[in-house]
């Protein structure tokens, strides 16, 4: 096998409590994961993305472990995971496993252990601190709001936890912890699993624990996150991860936090040897607030500038933390389908390994709930109240949460119009999008005008050409606000992609007559010279 094999990747992430119910108590599990493998193999893809399946109190969706080398009984058991191995193995399918290590949760034994005193074998497992004038050693608030640090009694300390207080930070200067960690990582690569993602690696090691009185915002916090993102000393904790993933030829895809494409450079760059590609970590409301088709053409144009000879890219718009792509990037309304169509072009056809958010091939759009209560995710809520805090009205604030509610990628899979999607029998843990009922795979599998079917053909096409795979990139059309078009050349082969990025029709000159029309999201017909792109119209055109 190449070392460099996840640059011919097509990642099919799935969320497994959204997924398949196999035993009809409401929540995704991997019995139901396994009985859907054929489905996932025919969409084309070679990989599988799953998010975190090991024992948790589920107070973050499973982000806050509490055994790292067990499975959650809601989702199984280790025969259970060790089966869907064996047959995703056996479809050719990859798998990845999601890795949490910059914290547990506060019910892992480590954690219970180190909270009774300050002299037992996990006391330095954890990043503990005395107080400061009676109250928390610092201003740093937490990823979820409200202060990064939680006292506990026994110790008579504070414990930090750059996310929720169930998520307490571990400490990497143990040279005990480290190895736990480094020895989890060895057993699951023992047990054969092909790659990890590495969820919030940018804050293993913290800064300096002083206030921060040029950070504060309204509350008198400092943005713990921004204060602790990509210290030298994580960096060289990444370095040593790496050594570990080389040695069991595994694949890693770090989910980083970064304010420029030369921070993401420093972790997924071939040179550096940290990680195999990145994923950027952009908060949701800030992509709300700042989309445009020239915006998103301008960051791939700087990515690629820095990363083109040094690394590879996860290139995606969806996942588990994000609004759904077509109701974010496109519009889930009037060209919902055609607009769906385009996303999935743009995306594939890009240098990079492509990553799909499970729901993504058939077009889920965003659910919007009609009460704050029948949302589940934390930082939903926790955003909710920061926006009441900021002054915003509670209809304004409402609406701000249900744009970028990570419960909008987290409701269940909707697999045919039944009452809760085909997903299960009984209630499931979150609700069902009530468009299932024509969003659906049964709906979409036997139309071949269907966005499903349309990523069949898009993932195939890619995998067959090298061009599209590894070959170079150059954008044209680059002072238009509405187009979003480029080449891709290998070895003199050349495809060209254009699309309208808008609901207007866009006229453009382009020397038609030298391509063949390889696929379109409408029928398209054009001239020698010219064409009017209808809205969201997307082309691939190959060079004769």
């Amino acid at each position: 096998m190449e070392k460099d094999w996840y640059k011919d990747l097509v990642v099919y992430q799935i969320y497994p409590k959204s997924f398949m119910d196999s035993n009809n108590d409401g929540i995704g599990d991997l019995k139901g994961i396994i009985s859907k493998l054929d489905y996932i193999k025919s969409i084309g893809v070679n990989a599988i993305w799953l998010s975190p399946v090991y024992c948790s109190p589920f107070k973050d969706n499973g982000y806050d472990i509490s055994n790292y080398k067990d499975i959650a009984p809601v989702f199984g058991t280790m025969d259970d995971f060790k089966e869907f191995l064996t047959k995703a193995h056996n479809l050719e399918l990859k798998v990845i496993m999601d890795l949490v290590i910059n914290h547990t949760s506060d019910e892992h034994e480590w954690f219970k252990i180190s909270s009774k005193s300050r002299d037992n074998a996990y006391s330095d497992y954890y990043i503990w601190h005395d107080p400061v004038d009676g109250h928390e050693p610092n201003n740093w608030e937490s990823c979820f709001g409200g202060s990064a640090w939680e006292y506990v009694k026994e110790r008579d300390q504070y414990y930090l936890h750059l996310f929720s207080k169930g998520q307490p930070d571990l400490n990497y200067t143990s040279p005990k912890l480290k190895k736990e960690i480094f020895d989890m990582v060895r057993w699951w690569c023992e047990l054969g699993v092909d790659g990890f993602r590495v969820d919030a690696i940018s804050y293993l090691e913290k800064a300096p624990f002083t206030y921060s009185p040029n950070k504060e915002n309204a509350m008198g916090y400092a943005f713990c996150m921004d204060i602790c993102s990509g210290r030298d000393g994580t960096h060289s904790i990444i370095k040593e991860l790496r050594k570990i993933f080389d040695e069991y030829n595994c694949m890693s895809v770090g989910e980083v936090s970064v304010s420029n494409v030369e921070e993401l450079y420093k972790y997924s760059s071939d040179s550096r040897k940290e990680f195999n590609m990145a994923i950027p970590f952009i908060p949701p409301v800030v992509e709300v607030d700042t989309f445009t088709p020239s915006n998103m053409r301008k960051s791939i144009i700087e990515s690629y500038e820095i990363l083109k000879s040094d690394g590879c890219w996860a290139r995606f718009l969806s996942n588990h933390d994000k609004p759904r792509q077509v109701s974010l990037y496109g519009d889930d309304k009037k060209y919902y389908k055609e607009s769906a169509k385009l996303l999935a072009l743009i995306t594939h056809l890009l240098p990079g390994t492509p990553f799909i958010y499970q729901g993504e091939e058939i077009g889920m759009t965003n659910i919007y709930y009609p009460t704050l209560s029948e949302y589940d995710d934390i930082d939903t809520k926790n955003f909710y109240e920061h926006e009441l805090a900021e002054g915003k009205s509670k209809e304004d604030a409402f609406k701000r949460a249900q744009m970028v509610s990570r419960d909008n990628a987290r409701s269940p899979m909707q697999w045919d119009d039944t009452l809760y999607g085909g997903f299960s029998n009984s209630k499931p843990w979150l609700g069902v999008n009530d468009n299932h009922t024509t969003i659906n795979v049964k709906n979409e599998n036997n139309d071949i005008t269907s966005i499903l079917n349309f990523y069949r053909n898009i993932i195939k096409i890619r995998l067959t050409s090298k061009a599209l795979r590894r070959g170079t990139l150059e954008f044209i059309f680059k002072d238009s606000e509405k187009l979003f078009a480029y080449k891709r050349e290998l070895d003199g082969e050349e495809y060209v992609v254009i699309t309208n990025f808008s609901k207007d029709e866009e006229l453009i000159n382009f020397p038609f007559d030298n391509y063949t029309l390889v696929i379109s999201n409408y029928n398209s017909n054009y001239s020698k010279s010219s064409l009017t792109l209808k809205p969201y119209e997307a082309l691939l055109l190959k060079r004769k």
